[in-house]
């Protein structure tokens, strides 16, 4: 069709753009886009789509982000790591393109299981706090976890990553006069394994507070946060634990025993 337009001297604009991505007729139609996204180029995808007045919602852009999340899962672990933080800007809407959240949810449940499969899994702070925030807490949304990433391992590690953060937030953050308690800190981090289920009751001070470390300490906790009700010391909050068949009680404010019950 091009080459006839172009004898007769009468090529259209938009069939001289789909002819110089003639990729979008094959079987894998968007790997192009793909490798130049983890080159950090997104003007290629864009161009196609400006010339051939591909929307935003259309399956090229979904297609061709998913192609690049696979590129990068694809790679070994250094270049993997490497990828991931450009990943996860577009994951959270911090880059220039802008996806369906399903898509989102989708590349995270890539990265996190490929993540799961590295030499070395530490802490990733912030795939973990993607995996949160699109999927869910993996303590209290086994059932959504299991829908959408359907991969134990990787639940278990946001699991054990999420837990000892929690706890970190708990004595560093939400202490006594905003000084960290590290040995209380750092007993319980020994535990942390050990700890099945975690609930914070906040004071109304951590409750209501709007600066940045507590709003994102906040959507962290998501579904495990209560009201502590405690007029006489607003600043106080608790941090509940079930170990085995017990609940061990910790509070913030200092001098306070270790309450358990079975």
């Amino acid at each position: 069709i091009y080459k006839a337009s172009s004898e007769r001297g009468r090529t259209p604009e938009w069939l001289s753009t789909l002819c110089e991505h003639k990729n979008l007729l094959d079987e894998n139609p968007c790997k192009r886009y793909a490798d130049s996204l983890a080159k950090g180029n997104t003007q290629d995808l864009q161009e196609v789509c400006d010339g051939l007045g591909i929307e935003s919602s259309s399956w090229v852009w979904n297609e061709a982000f998913l192609a690049y999340v696979q590129t990068v899962c694809d790679m070994n672990d250094k270049s993997f790591i490497k990828h991931l933080s450009g990943v996860l800007e577009l994951v959270n809407g911090k880059g220039e393109i802008h996806l369906p959240e399903a898509i989102a949810i989708e590349a995270t449940a890539f990265c996190i299981i490929r993540y799961s499969k590295s030499s070395n899994t530490a802490e990733h702070s912030s795939l973990r706090d993607t995996c949160v925030r699109k999927i869910g807490n993996p303590m209290l949304e086994q059932t959504k976890w299991d829908a959408l990433v359907n991969h134990e391992p990787a639940r278990q590690l946001v699991t054990s990553w999420l837990k000892q953060q929690l706890i970190k937030d708990f004595f560093e953050l939400l202490a006594q006069d905003g000084a960290a308690d590290v040995r209380r800190l750092n007993y319980w981090l020994k535990w942390e394994k050990h700890i099945s289920e975690m609930w914070f009751y906040l004071g109304d001070m951590a409750f209501k507070d709007q600066r940045t470390a507590f709003a994102d300490v906040r959507e962290r906790m998501g579904g495990s946060i209560r009201q502590l009700v405690e007029p006489s010391r607003p600043e106080n909050n608790a941090f509940v634990m079930r170990i085995g068949s017990y609940l061990v009680i910790e509070f913030s404010t200092k001098n306070n025993a270790m309450f358990i019950y079975q």
